[in-house]
């Protein structure tokens, strides 16, 4: 992982006593060495989170829930910002909790498909132990 993008991501990062939830999930676009744009849940719905059903980890279904995924509202402003094919792009998602410590940002169901449709060239997502590669 580049540290350039760390800081970038510590850059984001507004205060905690700001966050609308328990942790904070962030998704960055690069391409190569450079930083393109991010995106960050937000707390309103886009209308392909409607016909995307929404599981967690634990196979609940939450897609009555207002939100819009960090990934998506990142993708939408590459494709808004940029001519930058997305088979050429790089998606960092970064989660970290109140105590600032990283948590696991895998893709949900939703935004998986969105993944692969697009055909990134590849999607890294944070664990407590670091980084691993999304497949």
């Amino acid at each position: 992982m580049n540290q350039r993008f760390l800081e970038i991501f510590i850059g984001l990062v507004p205060p905690v006593n700001e966050w609308p939830l328990r942790t904070f999930h962030i998704s960055m676009a690069v391409k190569g060495n450079q930083f393109i744009t991010y995106g960050t849940n937000l707390a309103r719905t886009h209308p392909i989170n409607l016909r995307n059903g929404k599981r967690n980890s634990s196979g609940i279904d939450f897609s009555g829930t207002k939100m819009s995924c960090s990934e998506l509202v990142c993708l939408m402003r590459v494709k808004r910002k940029s001519n930058i094919p997305f088979e050429k792009i790089t998606l960092i998602n970064f989660r970290v909790d109140r105590n600032l410590e990283m948590c696991n940002s895998k893709p949900c169901g939703s935004c998986s498909s969105l993944l692969k449709f697009l055909r990134l060239r590849k999607c890294l997502y944070s664990t407590p132990n670091g980084f691993e590669l999304y497949k």
